[in-house]
């Protein structure tokens, strides 16, 4: 059995954080129950645990930080996609009225 030596591009690997899957857009529900202002802890733990499936939880918790837009435009690029991904995940699941 021959396997394929070619690297990949980082996006396209489903490992790499800042790669996103076609299903993922800012309609995807990834809690059941929207931030309230009672629930955080529940919450917040839930809401890690998923980014953490979708391997984006590093995006929140601050150890995948891109220094500036010079580094490489393509990942810096992704990660602005990527963390924009996430941001509209949270802000889609916060209760409306608990914001207002």
């Amino acid at each position: 059995m021959k396997f394929n030596s070619a690297p990949l591009n980082p996006l396209e690997n489903p490992l790499f954080p800042l790669a996103l899957h076609p299903n993922d857009n800012p309609a995807v529900s990834i809690v059941l129950d929207p931030l309230n202002g009672s629930n955080f802890v529940s919450w917040s733990h839930v809401v890690k645990c998923a980014l953490s499936v979708k391997k984006k939880v590093s995006l929140i918790g601050g150890s995948l930080i891109l220094s500036s837009e010079n580094d490489d435009k393509v990942i810096f690029v992704a990660w602005t996609r990527a963390n924009d991904q996430v941001l509209m995940w949270i802000l889609n699941f916060i209760n409306h009225l608990f914001t207002s």
